[in-house]
């Protein structure tokens, strides 16, 4: 042990072998742990594992294996170095042998330390010696117990050493506090005169195994982040605060530190006063932990809960003592209490119907929890009380098993810190002694933010855990089974790769190590061998079975085997089990697979079988049956295998094949060629085309010893063991003979019968016939039932009708021998006075040897027939009549598939199509894909039963249609009856009334505020100058305040004057009716705007920018084009923004039927909602430091909608506005004078 194992990086496997004389030799141990001196071949004495685990009992090596037999594992400290130890843990399985001898493979793996131990020590008490744990953190170097105990000392000033002293000397389980519920001192005793001193937290420590200690009161600061501190000398009114005074209490640090402990009293809800302890009572206990929760006062002067825990604190023997401590704020704990008391009922009885246990706790910083809640499940599942474990936690964590205890805290402390989901598996043993697997879950519940309170469930997994044990001890009772048994095995996965194989396959295949076989594949491996269908039936069917040659792909040893595959592993794995078999017995058994096909099937399945069989069994290519054509030039293959599969027959054609031979020489009937078949018969094209090099064959005899047949085997590769393959065809031409000749002559007879039972039951008449004794010898199954009799000896009795007169059946047959016409109608009376209308047709057949005479008789029931008929001529007659009066429509009937059965109207001759040609056409095909869609749906309704009308356009057209469903004499409905009325002139006329009275309306309201502004903007001049009139002294006038009236009435007429031009230009933009359109480029009129405003735009610096690429010309009035960008030029610059130049945007593009061009501005904007149903009225003003009438916005609108177009706006107060016409792209004669429009200079 000179140097440090890395245990990290790798762990340990031993395999012991321990013999009947107590020895235990070392067999392997895996590379990376030499540093622990152990070699194999060595014989492993106990000193030496005792020195590493000094912790366990002596001898190590048989608690080991004590240990390992009983499916138990070891923690222990195992020494890695002269002054370090590392945790291990170790693992195995012990197998048995003869005589008592064993083997152990021992797994020896590293742990890591607790998360909540800081520092651990293997301590060697009587040699007085320190062994640090690997992973100490800035642990400096000890080597003896005095090292140790100094380092602690240095480390926890606070610590007493007589107190360290007494506790490291103590015999047993020892703990003592370092920090108040947060860091203790643990030893625990282990064997052989070795203890372990760990420094551990507070989850690491059973509540009843602490014991007191010494406190260090720096340390509580660090305890609880959010949190407020204090301290003070008992007695004393002043004491000091720090931390989240803020936070919690609402008071800065320096306010807080105002606050004395009589104002703290005064603070504390009056209801909780009697509580608290102060320090100045008689009875202060200074060895105490005090802790509660009471109401505290806000800042804000409402209340909050507190978690308040001090302790006093002794710096000598004579002070005075220092109490400290720390208040969080548990409101939100309370809230959580409050909750589940107001839904208590409600969850116990939820609860109560949930297997296990159901939890809410809070998470506390120092990793304690909290329970809130805790179902009544905890007493079947843990035998204890719900309150005992809202009271301390540890009344729970006692009972997790200790192997389990340091994995369940690891996984609560990281789903704590991470924030993630909590989940554990986990042993415990219960008061009454039981031991149970347990599952738990929990998570968080966002709803509380400030706490850490997570909601959970315990329930009891120990049925799931048994039988995971069961199924472990079953695969390793099957692993061992699998390396010891003496039949070959190996197994593979669904890829076909070598999963595994054990030492009687690898001797049979001669492979020396299993490394040189795991990692094949089969698939590709035995790909082409038949061998190969054993992976393929595997991975489809889950079991297979080869029985056949083999050849060892190591050492190409040729085998012939028996595999037997099966899943494993719920099919994601397969074991397969191969047999050697003697090349005798291999032949034997395909005769024997051969007779047990033999006996259960015949025919076509028996031949198809046996091609299968023998291609599979002797691994050859093909084998086919087949029999002589009937000019004996072919052979007509009636069965013929490939690998196993069959394929498809054909004509093998007998000229230069070796069929040839045997079929007509009679000195040959039997050939077997080794090699180079090929090559003897170049002439053979299936022998040239499949690449043929081996074949035998056999011709095959019927009773009459004649050729009628070939049996035979083709192969790619040369024939081995041509004996046995001649001898195979020996013993089973005779039976494919036999089996060809009576499949011959049960197929003609088969052929015969069907022929005969087609004729007769096939048809729909009623078949009969009568020998010339008028005896009744043949009948078919509708015949009976046709005539309405019960025994075929009534038929001849039967009367029919013709002509007024009834004769019997047998009599009709009689005469019809004399008549030229063989047919002829018939009626047969049925009850209630009706008849069926009958078909009969006569033949007569004389038997050329005989001369014996036989009546064929095959009637017709042609009753429906016939009326359907009547029924259909007389509904064609009343749809043509409907459809050739139906003005501007079609009459159709259409079958369950939509094809026209019927289909006639006036529609026809104004389009020009001949319904005739429709007839049997698919009714939806002249239809768009929409069209369609919408069709069948309304379609599939009136063959549900329903009647429809609903619209269709195609061709430019609009049709209504009415569809009605048409029922048969069974009352389905199988047609349906549509009428289709073409209705587009009146779509048309609808669409230009909904137009005009749209117009009407918009005129009416423009007439109205038309009407409303010339009575308002006309009244005040008029008012005006009348008053003024009156004020005017006509008798004298020199009068100077004529003067000032004159003034006035100047003002109020121009006034006048100014308003009427206002409302004749309105007038003038809807008189006009003729305007001149010319063909305008946008950028010319804009180019012409700007020179007239050439001095606002100068003044006002403003930026014009143009997209005119998409249009950049429109066919339209010009002084209207031009009052438009005027305007909107206008308004961009008057309403600029006061904080930027005006920059105005002016863009042109197509929208449907529209010439769209947007003025977009960086002005003070409109305010929309405000403003937006009064902005385009007339004198309609919205920001008054500007002057305006109010009157362009107006104009222009209704210059645009003069001509069907429109303006929108949009605007953002404070970021500009944006105004877009729509407008239409007039008629323009091109022929006639372009009128360009004059410049503007």
């Amino acid at each position: 042990m000179s140097e440090k194992a890395d245990f990290k990086k790798e762990n340990i496997f031993l395999t012991l072998k321990g013999h009947s004389n107590q020895n235990v030799e070392v067999l392997y141990v895996s590379s990376g742990s030499i540093d622990l001196n152990i070699t194999p071949g060595m014989i492993a004495e106990n000193l030496n594992f005792e020195r590493l685990f000094p912790g366990l009992q002596f001898p190590v090596l048989q608690l080991f294996f004590d240990t390992l037999r009983s499916n138990r594992k070891i923690i222990t400290p195992l020494l890695i170095s002269e002054r370090q130890f590392q945790y291990v843990e170790i693992e195995g399985c012990v197998i048995p042998l003869e005589d008592n001898d064993f083997i152990a493979n021992v797994l020896i793996s590293s742990i890591p330390q607790d998360v909540n131990t800081s520092f651990s020590w293997l301590l060697n008490i009587s040699e007085n010696k320190v062994y640090s744990f690997d992973h100490n953190n800035n642990s400096p170097a000890m080597e003896h117990i005095g090292d140790l105990k100094l380092f602690l000392l240095n480390r926890y000033s606070f610590l007493v050493e007589n107190t360290l002293d007494h506790f490291l000397n103590r015999a047993g389980d020892d703990i003592i506090e370092i920090i108040y519920q947060q860091l203790y001192l643990k030893k625990e005793t282990l064997s052989n005169g070795f203890g372990l001193l760990s420094l551990c937290s507070i989850k690491d420590i059973n509540e009843d195994f602490v014991t007191e200690g010494q406190y260090s009161y720096d340390q509580i600061f660090r305890q609880y982040s959010g949190s407020i501190y204090y301290e003070h000398q008992a007695g004393n009114n002043d004491i000091n605060w720090s931390g989240a005074t803020l936070q919690i209490l609402g008071y800065s640090p320096f306010e807080m530190n105002q606050i004395s402990m009589h104002d703290w009293m005064e603070m504390i809800h009056p209801d909780d006063r009697d509580f608290i302890i102060d320090g100045f009572e008689n009875d202060f206990n200074i060895h105490g932990t005090y802790e509660v929760v009471y109401r505290i006062r806000h800042k804000e002067g409402h209340y909050l809960y507190v978690h308040d825990i001090a302790k006093p604190f002794l710096k000598s023997e004579h002070d005075t003592p220092i109490i400290i401590g720390t208040i969080k704020d548990v409101s939100e704990l309370k809230k959580v209490e409050q909750d589940l008391l107001n839904v208590e009922s409600k969850l116990n009885e939820l609860t109560g119907v949930v297997p296990g246990m159901v939890y809410m706790m809070k998470y506390l910083p120092d990793d304690r929890h909290k329970f809130v809640f805790v179902s009544d499940g905890a007493r079947e599942l843990f035998e204890i009380n719900p309150e005992s474990i809202k009271e301390s936690e540890y009344n729970l964590t006692n009972l997790i098993h200790p192997d389990d205890l340091a994995q369940v805290l690891k996984a609560d402390k990281h789903a704590y810190a991470n924030d993630v989901n909590f989940a554990s598996q986990f042993r415990i043993i219960t008061p009454s002694g039981n031991i149970k697997w347990i599952y738990g879950a929990s998570s968080r519940l966002p709803q509380y933010d400030k706490e850490s309170i997570w909601a959970g469930f315990f329930v009891d997994i120990s049925y799931t855990k048994k039988k995971e044990e069961e199924a472990n001890y079953n695969f390793q009772r099957y692993r061992a089974l699998f390396e010891d048994s003496p039949l070959a095995i190996f197994q593979f996965d669904r890829k076909g790769q070598v999963l595994g194989a054990n030492k009687s396959l690898l001797e049979k295949m001669k492979i020396q190590n299993e490394t040189d076989l795991l990692g094949l594949n089969i698939d590709s491996a035995f790909s082409g061998m038949p061998i190969h269908r054993i992976y393929k039936e595997s991975i489809e069917k889950g079991n297979a079975t080869y029985e056949g040659p083999f050849t060892s792909l190591t050492h190409k040893i040729p085998l012939y085997i028996r595999v037997t595959s099966s899943a494993i592993d719920n099919g994601e794995s397969f074991q397969a089990i191969m047999e050697e078999v003697s090349e005798q017995e291999f032949f034997q058994n395909i005769l024997n697979k051969v007779a047990d096909i033999s006996t259960r099937l015949r025919g076509q399945e028996f031949l198809e079988s046996l091609c299968g069989l023998l291609t599979t069994s002797f691994n050859i290519k093909y084998c086919y049956i087949g029999q002589c054509s009937a000019d004996n030039k072919s052979i007509d293959i009636v069965a013929l295998a490939k690998e196993g599969r069959l394929q498809k027959t054909f004509s093998y054609l007998l000229e230069n094949s070796p069929c040839q031979v045997m079929l007509e020489n009679p000195d040959s009937h039997f050939k077997i060629i080794v090699n180079n078949v090929a090559s003897a018969y170049p002439d053979d094209p299936v022998l040239q085309k499949l690449d043929v090099q081996s074949y035998g064959g056999i011709s095959l005899l019927n009773a009459n010893h004649e050729k009628v047949g070939v049996f035979a085997f083709l192969d790619v590769k040369p024939l081995e063991n041509h004996e046995y393959f001649a001898e195979i065809l020996k013993i089973l031409g005779d039976r494919i003979g036999a089996e060809l000749q009576r499949e011959q002559y049960e197929q003609e007879l088969l052929r015969t019968n069907k022929l005969q039972e087609t004729i007769l039951n096939g048809s729909d008449y009623a078949i009969f016939s009568i020998d010339e004794d008028m005896k009744v010898n043949l009948i078919n199954s509708k015949t009976l039932e046709f005539f309405n009799i019960a025994d075929k000896d009534e038929l001849l009795d039967v009367n029919l009708n013709r002509g007024g007169y009834l004769k019997s059946l047998k009599e009709l047959i009689l005469e019809s021998s004399d008549k030229k016409t063989k047919a002829d109608y018939y009626l047969m009376p049925m009850e209630g006075g009706k008849n069926k209308e009958l078909k009969l047709s006569f033949i007569s057949i004389r038997e050329p040897q005989s001369h014996n005479l036989t009546y064929v008789v095959f009637a017709d029931d042609i009753t429906d027939r016939t009326a359907a008929e009547k029924k259909l001529q007389e509904s064609e007659q009343l749809y043509r009549s409907i459809a050739e009066n139906f003005p501007k429509g079609t009459v159709d009937v259409l079958d369950k598939n939509l094809r026209y059965i019927y289909t006639e109207g006036k529609e026809y001759e104004i389009i020009g199509l001949n319904p005739k040609d429709l007839i049997g056409s698919y009714h939806l095909l002249k239809y768009e894909a929409e069209v369609v869609q919408e069709a069948k749906l309304h379609l599939a309704d009136v063959f549900d039963g329903k009647t429809v009308m609903y619209e269709v356009a195609y061709g430019g057209q609009h049709y209504l249609k009415s569809g009605v469903p048409l029922y048969n004499a069974g009352g389905q409905i199988d047609r349906i009856l549509l009428v289709t009325q073409n209705i587009t002139d009146s779509k048309k006329s609808e669409k230009e009334r909904e137009k005009l009275i749209k117009d009407l309306k918009s005129h009416n309201e423009e007439l109205q505020r038309f009407a409303y502004i010339v009575s308002h903007n006309l009244r005040a001049p008029i008012v005006n100058i009348s008053a003024l009139l009156n004020l005017y002294n006509e008798d004298d006038p020199a009068d100077k305040e004529n003067e000032d009236v004159i003034e006035h009435l100047k003002i109020s007429t121009e006034l006048l004057s100014s308003t009427l031009m206002d409302l004749i230009e309105v007038v003038s933009i809807r008189k006009q009716k003729l305007p001149k359109v010319e063909n305008l480029s946008f950028q010319q009129v804009l180019h012409n705007v700007e020179r007239s405003l050439f001095q606002q735009i100068n003044e006002s610096k403003a930026l014009i920018t143009t997209d005119f690429e998409d249009v950049g010309e429109i066919n339209y009035v010009y002084s209207h084009l031009e009052n438009f960008f005027l305007n909107f030029l206008t308004n961009g610059i008057k309403y600029k923004h006061p904080d930027r130049y005006p920059v105005i945007h002016i863009s042109a593009y197509k929208m449907g039927d529209y010439h769209v061009v947007s003025f977009t501005d960086n002005g003070i904007g409109l305010d929309l909602e405000r403003y937006g149903d009064r902005l385009f009225g007339l004198y309609q003003r919205f920001h008054s430091h500007v002057d305006g009438k109010g009157l362009g916005l107006y104009l222009v609108r209704e210059q645009i909608r003069a001509y069907d177009g429109d303006l929108t706006v949009e605007s953002t107060v404070g970021e500009g506005t944006t105004f877009k016409a729509y407008l239409k792209n007039m008629r323009y004669n091109s022929s006639a004078e372009k009128n360009e429009p004059a410049n503007q200079d």
